[in-house]
């Protein structure tokens, strides 16, 4: 791994935190499957993905969905920018392509086997 000078471990110690609980892990699928990267997931005007949608999708309380959302945004997965009353979410790609470009290091030059695929 010769560009290790240039991972920032910091982040991805954040990024791997905020995805080591399961919850996030579907609230952060959910919404990158909503939106495109970089592109609004929830806003005032399309409320498509709202707080009060995750909860009941997730079975968790709107709180603890506010909470999920703010350890993904303290790790830069996600954005939130205030709209009056209404919050609007964005997929941050950086932490994301980070990460990415992390995992194929590790897994090295070759990458996965023909056995693996299989």
């Amino acid at each position: 791994m010769s560009n290790c000078r240039t991972i920032d471990f910091g982040r991805l110690a954040r990024v791997f935190g905020a995805l080591s609980n399961p919850k996030r892990l579907k609230l952060l699928q959910r919404l990158v499957e909503s939106c495109c990267v970089g592109g609004v997931c929830c806003t005032s005007e399309n409320l498509a993905l709202c707080i009060d949608k995750l909860a009941e999708e997730l079975g968790l309380a709107k709180s603890t969905v506010s909470h999920h959302l703010k350890e993904l945004r303290e790790a830069g997965l996600i954005a939130v920018e205030r709209s009056g009353k209404f919050n609007d979410f964005r997929i941050e790609g950086g932490a994301l392509s980070a990460l990415a470009v992390f995992i194929e290091q590790m897994l090295g030059p070759t990458g996965p086997t023909e056995e693996e695929d299989e």
